[in-house]
């Protein structure tokens, strides 16, 4: 009786298993892989869903937020305007043409905010959702309405000027460009410096005081000094009391020469001076909005981005 009791219990142990093993089987969704669910929207309407994403990134804060997330610099919001306006459809948007250096949009829309500013949205791949990783905003003005040299923006203009025009220069010393060398004289891969964008340096310290006037020291410390003098083989060292460096294969983009006469937008928000401005490319002023931040030190305004 006994044997036969637990043979039954046995028996109803195993079918409880078989049991419980066949609904978990039953259950499991990813037994064949993850089941995808077919996204069955327009284009547009994908296209919609992701410029209604990014227009409420900016309207929620979030920008910083996803700043680091992403690793990217998003670009700031025209001086004066707090939102972007809500859009239901892509009618509420001008399409605009697709140009051939473009041919990898599939979409590209302008929406009108306060005069003279546009908000462009432009999309490689329509998948809905978040709108960073396969889209791009930047924001115009109407280059009729933009006064050249205006003079509510005269001392603004006359604080930023020298920076605007020494970036560059500051720039290409820091990454050997335009750097003339004494190449008949080289010590292990350097060469004497003569001149360095018509200034001539003598020393490392020198060339920090140089890149100094124009940038913060806290900016430069992370961006540059350690490649430029403090690596085990740096760009620059100082050889037997004489400042050498190593010639750079680099050359200056002259792609954007951003232009202090056509200021858009200011404002001075503590130890911050924002400024807005436009930019030429081979002479030709374009219409977008470029954000550059002015940091108030005890020398001055410096810039703390190479952008």
């Amino acid at each position: 009786m006994k044997t036969t009791a637990k043979l039954l219990f046995s028996a109803l142990l195993l079918l409880s298993g078989c049991s419980f093993h066949s609904n978990q089987k039953k259950e499991d969704p990813y037994e064949n892989g993850p089941i995808a669910e077919t996204d069955e929207r327009t284009d547009e309407e994908k296209e919609l869903e992701m410029i209604q994403n990014c227009i409420k990134n900016y309207n929620t804060d979030q920008i910083a937020e996803l700043e680091k997330y992403y690793q990217m610099q998003f670009p700031e919001l025209p001086i004066g305007i707090e939102k972007l306006p809500e859009i239901s459809s892509l009618k509420d948007l001008e399409s605009l043409p697709i140009e051939q250096f473009e041919m990898n949009l599939v979409y590209k829309g302008k929406q009108k905010l306060e005069e003279p500013f546009f908000a462009v949205y432009t999309i490689t791949n329509p998948t809905g959702g978040a709108f960073w990783i396969n889209g791009q905003l930047y924001f115009e003005v109407d280059l009729d309405k933009v006064i050249q040299n205006n003079p509510a923006y005269a001392n603004t203009k006359a604080v930023i000027e020298p920076l605007i025009i020494n970036r560059q220069k500051i720039l290409n010393d820091l990454c050997g460009i335009n750097v003339e060398f004494d190449m008949d004289h080289e010590v292990n891969g350097y060469f004497p410096v003569l001149s360095m964008n018509q200034q001539k340096p003598e020393n490392i310290q020198q060339m920090k005081q140089m890149a100094e006037s124009v940038f913060t020291k806290d900016f430069l410390e992370k961006r540059f000094y350690q490649s430029c003098f403090e690596n085990e083989r740096p760009l620059y060292k100082m050889i037997n009391g004489r400042l050498y460096g190593q010639p750079s294969d680099l050359i200056q983009s002259n792609e954007k020469i951003y232009d202090p006469s056509y200021i858009v937008g200011v404002k001075e928000d503590q130890d911050v001076l924002k400024v807005q401005m436009l930019y030429r490319v081979m002479d030709q002023l374009q219409p977008n909005v470029k954000t550059f931040n002015f940091i108030k030190t005890s020398n001055g305004y410096r810039l703390n981005q190479d952008y």
